[in-house]
């Protein structure tokens, strides 16, 4: 783990190595532990798996194909989940960060809770620092650590249930599952 990863484990309660290897994995799920911005270029193939609740058809897709800003606009603009409700904000609050923190409203939230303004400076997300702390701050208010230390569960269910809590489906809960197993068999 990265000195700034493991500051933000520490500060956010991720103590526990049964913890640290679940927020790691998702952190290498999310982000590969680099913070990056959504990489919104994909094949009108990938847009449907991706998104088969947004797109029914490949002739539905192809318009958004490799152009990231107008798929950006199309799945996250205009969700009042997310806060997303001017023009542009399903771009402009892409998912950014070590844990891809997406919408309006989670750069609102996260950045008063960490003392910074990513509504006018999103790309405060990509700094290792910041980024590290808004990953642990969300997993901790989405209740992921109590999912981590739950040993009334098996490790695939709390996968599955941190993998809900991050990305809002269990759709690639598996891969993470291997992560973690990887993870633990590090720490």
């Amino acid at each position: 783990m990265s000195r700034r990863i493991t500051q933000a484990c520490k500060q956010f309660g991720i103590d526990d190595r049964i913890q640290q290897a679940h927020f790691v994995a998702q952190l290498m799920a999310e982000s590969s532990l680099i913070p990056k911005e959504e990489n919104l270029s994909y094949t009108a193939r990938r847009i449907l798996q991706v998104w088969p609740s947004r797109f029914k058809s490949l002739a539905e897709a192809l318009p958004y194909e490799r152009n990231p800003e107008a798929l950006a606009n199309k799945v996250y603009g205009n969700r009042a989940e997310l806060g997303n409700v001017h023009p542009g904000d399903g771009w402009v609050f892409r998912g950014r960060g070590y844990i891809q923190l997406t919408g309006r409203r989670n750069y609102t939230l996260y950045g008063r809770r960490l003392g910074v303004n990513l509504v006018d400076a999103p790309q405060l997300l990509l700094q290792a620092g910041v980024g590290s702390l808004a990953a642990a701050v969300f997993w901790s208010d989405h209740g992921c650590n109590d999912i981590a230390a739950d040993r009334r569960l098996t490790v695939q269910d709390k996968c599955a249930r941190i993998t809900k809590k991050i990305t809002g489906s269990e759709r690639d809960w598996q891969r993470r599952l291997v992560l973690t197993r990887q993870v633990l068999n590090l720490l």
